[in-house]
């Protein structure tokens, strides 16, 4: 039985997929076609973008289905990662992506991520929770009031990320792992166990007393100051995420000043690259 195959386009950049497809023929041939014939607009300006910074997408098999079912799985496997969250080109989604073309593209780390040591987490985090909206911000599509709007919801979460990062410690986790477990155990009925064999053999009333007569406060107060500082780092994290959003605007700003929103630069690169090419490749050029 012949099989074809389904496969997706992905940005060598930042790691999305960017793009479903069916083939029977080979994967790299496939590939070539894409480049030659982009399938449509907001391909062409991808395509184009990256061949610019000397690169192409790259092409991964999803699945071999029946050339019978090819068509079908094709629908099938757009609608799931449409579906997913992917930001794909395939027609018609790719009118609601436009934006995506001219944004500056977020570092692709995601499998170091957990190796990073502290300070290169958080700038990972602040550019992940703000790198969008500074960009956005940059191009002119919100106002300062919906800026500051999404920074202020955004900050609590990049604050609790920034805590985690440098509570990152083994024996943090474990300490917590075991408080669940404690809570875990008292909740599902083993809290009469645990208060007449465990609880009589622990010094919990010394500890608390020492607690309360010399930690209670300090503990509290600093605990606080190290949540505040965290927010208000995390408040601070979007300045850095917005100038450099600022500087990558600069270097695309066109040599006459004048300024373009990002969804303006997508729409007018589409439509130049389509107009460069023969109206009748769009006809003739190959699907599979």
């Amino acid at each position: 039985m012949q099989t074809g195959t389904i496969y997706t386009l992905t940005d060598p950049r930042d790691d999305r997929i960017r793009y479903v497809g069916q083939t029977t023929k080979t994967t790299t041939e496939r590939l070539a076609g894409h480049l030659a014939y982009p399938t449509n607009p907001a391909m062409r300006v991808w395509i184009h973008a990256l061949a610019l910074q000397g690169l192409t997408p790259r092409i991964t098999a999803i699945a071999t289905p029946p050339v019978d079912r090819l068509s079908t799985e094709e629908e099938k496997q757009i609608a799931a990662h449409h579906q997913a969250g992917h930001r794909i080109f395939n027609s018609p989604h790719y009118h609601r992506n436009l934006s995506d073309l001219y944004l500056p593209p977020k570092a692709a780390e995601v499998t170091r991520a957990a190796n990073l040591p502290p300070t290169q987490q958080i700038d990972k985090y602040a550019h992940a929770l703000y790198g969008r909206l500074a960009a956005e911000r940059t191009a002119g599509l919100k106002s300062t009031a919906r800026t500051v709007l999404g920074v202020a919801v955004n900050a609590p979460i990049l604050a609790l990320l920034l805590v985690w990062a440098t509570l990152n410690v083994r024996s943090v986790r474990v300490l917590c792992f075991i408080g669940l477990a404690f809570f875990g155990l008292w909740e599902v009925g083993f809290d009469h166990l645990l208060r007449e064999e465990v609880l009589p053999h622990l010094p919990l009333q010394e500890v608390l007393d020492f607690w309360h007569e010399y930690l209670k406060r300090p503990m509290t107060n600093l605990g606080w100051i190290f949540l505040g500082m965290h927010l208000i780092f995390a408040l601070g994290a979007y300045l850095e995420v917005d100038a450099a959003a600022r500087a990558s605007d600069r270097e695309a700003k066109p040599g006459d000043g004048s300024v373009l929103t990002s969804s303006e630069v997508a729409a007018a690169a589409a439509a130049a690259l389509d107009g460069a090419l023969p109206k009748q490749v769009d006809k003739t050029s190959p699907k599979n």
